[in-house]
């Protein structure tokens, strides 16, 4: 059944408005991809790129030496060379600083573990610490230790009584008083003596009938010890 010329036309026109329609969300979407979407993506694309550098930069971060650790070192000795020992990664070398001048390059093992005994120190106190090299990397300096060597030994000085002085008295306890150097640890006759703050200290002895003979010890924080014997004579 053919269709009436009015049918035909009106047919057309719907056709034509659908053609407008379409074509002009064709320019509409061209319009707005080339001010909007072309933007957008450069942005993209700058920011995934970024990103990518930024993590590079952190991978790169990731890789610089971390400080060495040492392992404890005793805050006081009597001895001018000490043990110096710690790890950090494979196949480097630590550099130890003592007072701020590099003391003694030390390389590590397949497991990352140092160790010297030829570490040097001046009396007095000490600073300690390290850093590790590998190829053109250089660490961050570890944990500083202080060190106080010392090669003299404590001092006694004993106030009360005399030594040699004959006691005569129904008491048989005495007094034994005198000083020493402050923090140090002080023993009579093998007891352990409170010594105070400024060094001083007092202990009480009980004498036998005749000659007794006192010992007298002391032992600095580096392990120096000092001995005297104290004698006294004793008679009721």
């Amino acid at each position: 059944m053919k269709l009436s010329s009015h049918r035909l036309r009106q047919e057309e026109k719907k056709f034509t408005r659908k053609l407008i329609t379409s074509l002009t969300i064709v320019a509409v979407s061209g319009i707005f991809v080339i001010f909007f979407g072309l933007p957008l993506l450069a942005k993209v694309v700058y920011f995934t790129s970024g990103t990518q550098k930024q993590t590079q930069n952190t991978s790169d971060t990731s890789l610089a030496l971390l400080p060495p650790t040492l392992d404890s070192i005793s805050t006081a000795t009597n001895s001018a060379k000490i043990n110096v020992s710690g790890y950090s990664i494979s196949d480097a070398a630590i550099i130890v600083v003592v007072n701020g001048e590099e003391s003694t390059k030390i390389p590590t093992d397949k497991d990352g573990k140092f160790n010297s005994n030829e570490i040097s120190l001046k009396e007095g106190e000490n600073k300690i610490n390290a850093f590790v090299v590998r190829k053109d990397q250089e660490s961050s300096p570890s944990a500083t230790f202080i060190v106080i060597y010392k090669k003299s030994n404590p001092k006694i000085e004993i106030s009360s009584p005399e030594n040699g002085a004959r006691i005569r008295q129904d008491n048989r306890d005495i007094t034994i008083s005198g000083t020493t150097d402050p923090g140090n640890r002080m023993t009579i006759n093998d007891r352990l003596v409170i010594v105070q703050n400024d060094g001083s200290f007092n202990f009480k002895v009980t004498l036998t009938d005749g000659d007794n003979a006192i010992q007298l010890q002391a032992i600095d924080e580096a392990g120096n010890i000092t001995g005297q014997e104290l004698k006294v004579n004793f008679s009721s």
